[in-house]
């Protein structure tokens, strides 16, 4: 009756499944995430800046449409039925990309883009197999998280060696297979899926004409996909247009309660997801940016063998998988101490790592060799520091959804922090797409100091966003610490924060 067991406390059942599904569509995904800019660049011969742009509006939209995917599973379809359109969707999807040929490259890509999108579902089933108050609901997403990275571990792998031998087409029907084993295990597990949560809401629109408006706006979405990737600066000013949108929509949620502490929540939720977009921005800039980078602009000859620029995230999923049970285990012996740390404090060090690991490409820029070429030890510094900051926000954010947001609005809470994903994507796809058309070359004697400026600029920008962030919090705590003081009650201080005790 229980399928998973971490630190001696028992998950629910179905969160094994989950895990598994949630693996191949990693692979899926990581293979298109980490390949599609050098794929657009190299085989179909666009120009670099372009293809920027491209592979920053799938990340955006692949964020963005899970928005969409909120609103449609807590109305008109099962997150079952979700599943099963896109896993259907990505496997259609990949094998138009896997055509050289740039018609079937822009409907393929927007099938994987809606696809994607769709891929909330899980998260969504994951987070309400959970009571409200669980602690341990943050444990199952680090698990969960481990799981991603052991599938990214597996699509950058198996990216990286078809890249080298240019086996693009041959690598996307990969993917389309991996998405369609996932379709499968789903069919094949269909009543098991069947959780009270989904069963709750398939009840209410248990008739034909619900789902159809479900199905319809899913096919809405794939059409607006296809016209946006060919529209991209249109598409641009809709995505921080739907940013501003959503913060306004939060707001008047939280005006909305007439309970306070649900109105501090929505408040905080919304402050803590603002602050991650540059943490998105900054991240996003891996499968653009940096791939170009550590492509032309790094000695990649390491070890006795050429580094695919797809096998460097490789550290990422590494470091992920034997440092979230660390940071598991950190966690609880903090809170068990009565000291464990605030939502915003987690958020800062996930800046200041972000920020410190494009210092650290800087440095290792401006001690490039006679070629111009920098030192892979840099990049293997830089990508542990970031993979750091992921621990500290990623998990952690999908676990404040549950924490915070009440549960009738926890699918739509959770598409808007998965949006911001995609915000930062598209942030990021202006950085790139500029900087890559300032600098169109791949002489590095002629790229690396405009590198050393853009890293070192946006590194300070988010060690800074960390830095006040802490001060912000620490600011705030001696303000509650005092009220606490002089009223004598510890009573009200929200459960995420630690008992404070007065001096003596």
């Amino acid at each position: 009756m229980l399928s998973l067991r971490f630190s001696n406390e028992i998950m629910p059942k179905g969160a094994g499944l989950l895990f598994l599904i949630k693996l191949f569509f990693i692979i899926t995904y990581s293979i298109v995430f980490s390949t599609l800019i050098l794929y657009i660049s190299h085989q179909l011969h666009f120009p670099h800046h372009k293809a920027a742009k491209i592979t920053a509006t799938f990340l955006a939209y692949a964020g963005i449409f899970r928005l969409v995917t909120g609103f449609i599973g807590d109305r008109y379809l099962s997150y079952q039925h979700i599943l099963v359109i896109g896993f259907i969707s990505l496997f259609v999807g990949c094998l138009l990309v896997s055509i050289p040929n740039t018609a079937t490259l822009y409907w393929g890509i927007s099938a994987i883009m809606l696809g994607s999108g769709l891929m909330i579902a899980p998260n969504c089933i994951l987070t309400q197999l959970f009571p409200t108050h669980d602690h341990y609901r943050e444990a199952a997403f680090y698990l969960n998280y481990v799981g991603i990275n052991l599938g990214y571990m597996i699509g950058f792998s198996v990216s990286g060696y078809y890249q080298l031998s240019n086996a693009y087409s041959e690598l996307f029907q990969l993917a389309a297979i991996a998405a369609l084993i996932a379709l499968l295990i789903i069919l094949f597990n269909w009543q098991r899926l069947r959780f009270k949560s989904s069963e709750a809401r398939l009840n209410k629109r248990n008739d034909l004409f619900q789902s159809m408006k479900g199905i319809t706006l899913i096919i809405f979405i794939f059409c607006l996909a296809r016209w946006f990737l060919e529209h991209l600066n249109i598409s641009n000013i809709f995505i921080n247009s739907a940013a501003i949108l959503m913060g306004l929509i939060i707001i008047y949620f939280a005006l909305q309660q007439t309970n306070q502490a649900i109105r501090n929540k929505l408040i905080l939720f919304l402050s803590l997801s603002l602050i991650s977009i540059v943490f998105w921005t900054l991240s996003n800039l891996t499968p653009i940016l940096l791939t170009l980078f550590i492509e032309n602009n790094v000695n990649r000859n390491y070890l006795g063998m050429i580094i695919a620029p797809q096998w460097v995230q490789i550290i990422n999923s590494l470091v992920i998988i034997l440092g979230a049970p660390l940071v598991i285990l950190f966690f609880n012996f903090l809170n068990k101490k009565g000291i464990g740390l605030k939502l915003a404090t987690k958020f800062s060090i996930a800046l200041i790592l972000v920020g410190a690991s494009l210092i650290v490409l800087a440095i290792g820029v401006k001690f490039s060799n006679i070629e111009g070429l920098t030192n892979f030890n840099w990049i293997l510094i830089s990508y542990i520091l970031q993979s750091l900051g992921e621990l500290f926000i990623v998990p952690v954010g999908f676990a404040m959804v549950g924490q915070l947001i009440e549960v009738d609005l926890q699918g739509r809470m959770m598409a808007v922090w998965m949006m911001l994903m995609g915000v930062g994507a598209n942030l990021a796809g202006y950085i790139s797409s500029d900087f890559l058309l300032i600098n169109q070359t791949t002489n590095p004697h002629l790229t690396n100091a405009s590198y050393i400026v853009t890293f070192t600029t946006l590194g300070w920008l988010a060690t800074f966003t960390g830095a006040l962030l802490i001060l912000c919090t620490s600011y705030q705590l001696k303000l509650i610490t005092k009220k606490l003081r002089w009223s004598g009650t510890q009573n009200n201080l929200p459960n995420s924060t630690p008992t404070l005790k007065k001096s003596p």
